[in-house]
This record gives C-alpha cells, sequence and structure tokens, in this order.
C-alpha cells in the first residue's frame, strides 16, 4: 500500500515538472518560478522577449531564490544564455551576483549551490520581491546553502546602504 499523502506533502505538477509547497514551508536556499518585474536597467538584449515583457509593463517568470521566511522574500535569477560573463550591455554590473559557473566579478566570487545544472547564473540584487502565494512550484533538487544565500543577503544590505547614502539621507545605523 502506498504512503499517505499528508496536507503538507509536495504535490507534482506534471505539467511544469515541479513541485508544488506550501510557502509556509519553504526554506533559506529554496528555489522557485515566481513572476517578478524587472528593471529596465537590468535587461540585457533589447530584441529578448524580457525586453518586450519590461516595455510593456508585464511580469516575467523567472527562478527565485528564497532569503527569507517570514515574510517570503526572493531575489531572481537570470542566465543571460548562459553567458559566464555580464554582458556589457547591462547598465550596473553591480546589481548581480554570480553563481556557480559565472565568473568571479571584481567584488563577488560565484555562489555554490546543491547540486546546479552546471552553467552560469546571476542574483539580481537590485530589490526583493514579497511571495503571497499560499503554495509554490519549488524546483526539486535544486537549492542555495543558507550561508551562500547569506552572502548574497550582505551584499544587498550593502547596496542598499550605498544607495542610501548616496541619495543623501546620511548614514545608514
Amino acid at each position: 500500500m502506498p504512503a499517505a499523502v499528508t496536507h503538507s506533502s509536495p504535490k507534482f505538477t506534471p505539467q511544469y515538472g515541479k513541485f508544488l509547497t506550501p510557502a509556509r514551508e519553504l526554506k533559506v536556499g529554496d528555489v522557485f518560478w515566481h513572476s517578478v518585474m524587472i528593471a529596465p536597467d537590468d535587461v540585457a538584449e533589447p530584441s529578448s522577449d524580457t525586453a518586450r515583457d519590461v516595455r510593456n509593463n508585464r511580469r516575467t517568470r523567472r527562478l527565485v531564490v528564497v532569503v527569507c521566511t517570514s515574510p517570503v522574500l526572493v531575489l531572481y535569477l537570470a542566465t543571460f544564455n548562459r553567458a559566464t560573463k555580464l554582458p556589457c550591455t547591462l547598465k550596473d554590473h553591480t546589481v548581480w551576483y554570480p553563481v556557480d559557473e559565472a565568473e568571479t566579478t571584481a567584488w563577488a566570487p560565484p555562489l555554490q549551490t546543491e547540486p546546479m545544472q552546471r552553467f552560469a547564473q546571476w542574483v539580481n540584487i537590485r530589490r526583493l520581491y514579497a511571495v503571497s502565494a499560499d503554495s509554490v512550484p519549488r524546483i526539486g533538487g535544486f537549492h542555495f546553502p543558507e550561508e551562500e544565500v547569506r552572502k548574497v543577503t550582505a551584499a544587498l544590505l550593502l547596496r542598499l546602504r550605498a544607495e542610501y547614502t548616496r541619495h543623501g539621507h546620511g548614514h545608514w545605523q
């Protein structure tokens, strides 16, 4: 007799090949699909589908990583067509944190994941996105260790602190 599926058990969704996971059960480092509003400055290729979505003020479906669980806050990932270097067409390279196969930037070594698809990805640290859904399509077997997520969170806080100070708000305590 098969094991009983409990309310908290992930439900497999064959149309996505992913598991539907209750948001309350997410852990820091979990990865899932979520729709985000991408900033125009974060578009590398003006003729891409992403660029079209940004121009039309539409959300774009991206993989995201959980950086906080209460409330659920995430950052999105991009591949730039699996480029190991950030495209020179991006206006601000400091909002991108490298992952796995991506080259080390001037300020950050690549994050490690468990396991990874073995192509370069980048975490965007321009802004956090709140997730209000009751459940999300989590990617099984694709996870960032919590200590790696802390590196991204620290980079995000440094960036926000610099923005705060740059806009004449004094020093951030």
